[in-house]
């Protein structure tokens, strides 16, 4: 016998049970405006709401519009776009790229162009798999069915991460006759996705659009950023050259051998960017100050250490400053919705502070830097270093911190004298051709 909890009340099955079928847990048409479930928590692990399960389990409902159900109609919206393009053009092999606002950059392999008529017929193609309202379900191949299926398909990063796994079977997720692998929770029916746009992008692909925040019925107005798309294009086209296209490819060539040579490549070519940068500020002949900005586990301290050697090669003194050393303690930063300390929030920063001991370098002062100690007393605390700084002839500060480019810490400063980088860690190396490695999970690793 196999118990489900679930609302609290407790329901026995005979043989193994999905969450989907448990009395109430979800509708068998659900509306898109009316949050629907989009998968389960059993014993509070986020799982497929299809999957059988044949051990007792705790189950909770898992809403679109929470952060888990975003993840999973996000995940889902992309796998409709593959077997889309997987029916309209199966000579031709789409691959995900990487996320741009609010949405994901396609391409297809080997093509420089991609026409406006052929997003079209797959954008067509999307909304006809989704109005069909098929169901989305699971199943599991043998290892030389997948391989075979896979190679078939033409699928070849996917293929090939396989080579360098043994396991007797594989999973992979099924929406009619089209297979394929899915590394999260998928929707339990295409007709639950609805709500995204799909349009020609930067010449040569489409961005997949996907609702974003907490209005999930509904698109924002687009915002392109050409040069994010740039950055990644580069990389992507870097990457190609190397072979390095997919999670396959880097063990292929850890299992060659390669490893070593590739990361240092790798790590040349961040010196030679990082280079350019500083060769930037210098030829500028008149900054003073460059701010560094970017998400936690960015890089950013790391970043701000190597620019500030490359600077020193260029006959600079940088000086480097933590924004996390002007923090406000616990018992006086802003409080969340819980009444905890809001330390991502600007206000938990001591600005006017900041901005003083600024403001009395660019005069020709010297200041005493902070240090804050997060840990101290359960609040921490401020102190300052021992020796002064001041800003000499050819001295420059590096200023970093997840507000560092926010504009009211630069009121009152020349434009002249201050330089912007925004630095993040990147996700240009994908899972396969369908299954992307999200930019923050990859964050969250690090």
């Amino acid at each position: 016998m196999i118990c489900v909890r679930f609302n609290d009340r407790l329901f026995e099955f005979d043989s193994p049970v999905s969450p989907i079928e448990v009395p109430g847990f979800a509708p068998e048409r659900p509306v898109f405006a009316k949050n629907p479930v989009v998968g389960a928590l059993a014993n509070k692990s986020l799982v497929f709401s299809r999957r059988r399960f044949g051990t007792n389990f705790e189950l909770e409902p898992v809403y679109l519009f929470s952060e888990n159900g975003k993840r999973i109609y996000r995940h889902s919206i992309c796998y409709l776009l593959s077997a889309a393009a997987s029916e309209v053009f199966p000579k031709r092999r789409i691959v995900v790229g990487h996320s741009l606002g609010d949405g994901f950059f396609y391409h297809f392999s080997e093509e420089k162009t991609v026409s406006p008529e052929d997003v079209a017929k797959i954008e067509k193609r999307m909304r006809e798999l989704a109005e069909a309202a098929l169901p989305i379900t699971q199943t599991v191949l043998t290892y030389d069915d997948a391989l075979a299926y896979f190679r078939d398909k033409g699928f070849r990063d996917t293929a090939l991460l396989l080579s360098y796994r043994n396991e007797p079977e594989i999973p992979v997720y099924r929406m009619g006759d089209y297979m394929d692998t899915a590394y999260e929770p998928l929707v339990q029916s295409s007709s639950v996705l609805t709500c995204w746009e799909l349009r020609p992008y930067g010449g040569n692909g489409m961005l997949l659009r996907y609702p974003k925040n907490g209005r999930l019925d509904r698109l924002s107005r687009w915002t392109d950023n050409p040069k994010l798309f740039s950055v990644f294009t580069e990389y992507r086209e870097w990457g190609e050259i190397l072979g390095m296209t997919g999670l396959g490819s880097l063990n292929r060539v850890s299992n060659e051998g390669d490893i070593k040579e590739f990361i240092l490549m790798c790590e040349a070519l961040q010196a030679k960017k990082i280079a350019s940068v500083a060769d930037t500020i210098a030829s500028r002949g008149t900054i003073k100050t460059v701010f560094i900005a970017g998400p936690s586990s960015s890089n950013k301290t790391t970043f701000a250490k190597k620019l500030a050697i490359q600077l020193k090669v260029l006959g600079m003194n940088p000086q480097r400053i933590s924004l996390d050393d002007y923090y406000l303690t616990k018992d006086k930063a802003p409080k969340d919705e819980d009444g905890n300390p809001d330390l991502e929030c600007l206000e938990a920063i001591d600005t006017a502070f900041f901005k003083k001991q600024l403001r009395e370098l660019y005069d020709g002062r010297s200041v005493r830097l902070p240090r804050f100690e997060f840990n101290f007393g359960g609040i921490g605390r401020r102190t300052f270093s021992e020796t002064p700084v001041s800003l000499g002839k050819n001295s420059v500060l590096l200023i970093e911190g997840i507000h560092g480019l926010n504009p009211s810490l630069m009121e009152g400063l020349d434009p002249d004298t201050v330089f912007k980088v925004y630095i993040s860690a990147l996700a240009q190396l994908n899972i396969d051709e369908h299954n992307r490695i999200s930019i923050t999970d990859n964050r969250i690793i690090r």
